[in-house]
């Protein structure tokens, strides 16, 4: 039961239903998950902790998690029992005015300004060819940070491994195994085809992978990405990296993150007129969520409306 869910929520949860102990412990409540006592810890989380509503519906279905796994019966199996508690969070909701900025996306034009500029020499050859290869496999594999770097340690179980990638003559074929729309796991397999172009994944693939075998391990079981120190390429590091590069290319404090490969690359297929159903194949979107990931410009709204006195 505890892994029905990955472990990345287990921790969130985990935190939601820690910081309700202790409220209770510190307000000297009983620990039954009560209709009174959730509505007095979601303002707590509001007004002193400063949470957003996205964390406090987190943290409220970790509590419903804990007290499933404890046998507990559910206090939040009957909507009607608990509608006051519902008209509190969606008071909050429409309180709630996200500070967080607009992540921007990466689009073709951007990614080949972050190439070039590492071509002509940024840090150091084998840290400017990894960062490059990282950043167009990122877009045209429509990935996620996540997915192609480690939080801290290495986990050949779930992180990307050398033996995840297969190269053939005209493309290269990544295998996820794990990701936000795999929670099973049963591994997604990535098209990498080639271009010819700068912007060519297959190319920077082969250049890599012959710097890499040159300098460490090539151990099937070894990160595919690794960074100068012989380590798998880590999230902060990256972050880090792109920030100092974006700086360098022109594009600083552009609102761009690492998700920003993603959203450029569902930007960039829809701008380039892409059907709707290869953009949700390619960005492995099972709904139509990937249209919240595609950025409209002023321009591409011009020209749709001059195109509208044209129909007739």
């Amino acid at each position: 039961m505890s892994n029905s869910i990955s472990s990345s929520t287990q921790l969130v949860y985990n935190t939601g239903y820690q910081t309700f102990v202790r409220f209770n412990l510190m307000n000297n409540f009983c620990q039954n998950a009560t209709e009174d006592t959730l509505m007095r810890f979601v303002t707590h989380c509001f007004d002193s902790l400063n949470l957003s509503y996205q964390t406090i519906k987190l943290y409220l279905c970790g509590i419903r998690h804990h007290l499933l796994l404890q046998g507990i019966p559910n206090p939040f199996a009957s909507d009607v029992k608990l509608q006051r508690l519902h008209m509190l969070l969606n008071g909050i909701k429409r309180q709630h005015r996200s500070s967080r900025p607009s992540r921007k996306p990466i689009t073709t034009n951007i990614l080949l300004d972050l190439v070039t500029t590492l071509q002509k020499g940024m840090f150091s050859p084998y840290s400017d060819l990894l960062i490059s290869t990282v950043c167009v496999v990122a877009f045209f594999g429509f990935l996620r940070c996540a997915e192609f770097t480690c939080k801290s340690s290495f986990d050949p179980e779930s992180n990307l491994c050398l033996s995840d990638l297969k190269v053939h003559k005209d493309h290269a074929v990544l295998t996820l195994k794990q990701s936000k729309t795999d929670p099973f796991r049963r591994g997604i397999g990535i098209k990498l085809f080639r271009n010819n172009a700068t912007l060519c994944p297959l190319k920077q693939l082969a250049s890599y992978l012959c710097l890499r075998n040159r300098n460490f391990n090539n151990n099937p079981q070894d990160p595919l990405f690794v960074m100068e120190n012989g380590n798998a390429l880590t999230r902060s590091y990256f972050l880090a990296m792109l920030k100092d590069l974006l700086n360098r290319s022109g594009h600083a404090d552009s609102g761009i993150t690492g998700h920003s490969f993603r959203i450029g690359a569902a930007t960039s297929a829809a701008t380039a007129r892409i059907e709707d159903h290869l953009i949700k194949c390619m960005g492995r979107w099972s709904s139509d969520s990937y249209l919240r990931y595609i950025r409209t410009s002023d321009s591409a709204i011009q020209h749709a409306q001059l195109s509208m006195l044209q129909s007739k």
